[in-house]
């Protein structure tokens, strides 16, 4: 299973298709980071968390909840003006993969529904960390709830690097908008 091509085309936000030209951000340090395909369960637990740990938070602390809100539509819409003037692209390393196991076949799917377009920041990064702020600043959710929440969104992150979905450089980027979008929405008391 491989990356693809650097040139796909891609429709704009107004409709338009426009043939583009992204970024290749896959970088030598990336090859050194083992494929661990044990992390792809971590990976897809993304999916489930994303909706549950942001559900437990407005249970627990309302007001973990509402700064949360602020500042991930924020990251967000930084993340979507990034995707659209600075477009980005890893280029995958081949992996064979046998497909006669839940893991091989789980990879297999991620990668062919998936695109390597649009990698930096990765969402899943920026939505697990995402999580992980009001879980770590938060008052009244349950310690049992923050450190496992917290524990998941360390492992989905290394997950994107250790399953080849992400280059480093995603991380970074998801991390650091995730940081300025909670500073920016602290210091205009936004929240």
């Amino acid at each position: 299973i491989s990356g693809g091509s650097t040139t796909q085309k891609t429709t704009s936000i107004i409709g338009r298709t426009n043939k583009i030209t992204p970024y290749v951000v896959t970088g030598t340090l990336d090859s050194y980071i083992p494929f661990i395909k044990w992390f792809i369960y971590p990976y897809v637990s993304w999916y489930l968390l994303i909706f549950l740990i942001p559900l437990l938070v407005s249970i627990y602390d309302k007001d973990a909840f509402y700064k949360y809100i602020t500042f991930m539509y924020l990251s967000l819409f930084v993340t979507l003006i990034v995707y659209i003037f600075a477009p980005t692209i890893i280029i995958r390393e081949e992996i064979n993969l046998l497909n006669n196991t839940l893991t091989d076949r789980l990879i297999t799917h991620i990668y062919n529904a998936g695109s390597t377009l649009a990698s930096a920041p990765s969402l899943h990064v920026l939505l697990a960390f995402g999580f992980m702020m009001p879980l770590i600043n938060g008052k009244t959710t349950p310690n049992i709830i923050r450190i496992i929440g917290v524990i998941l969104g360390l492992l989905i992150i290394l997950a994107t690097v250790f399953i080849k979905q992400h280059a480093l450089i995603d991380v970074v980027t998801s991390i650091f908008i995730v940081i300025a979008c909670y500073f920016i929405t602290k210091a205009f008391k936004l929240d």
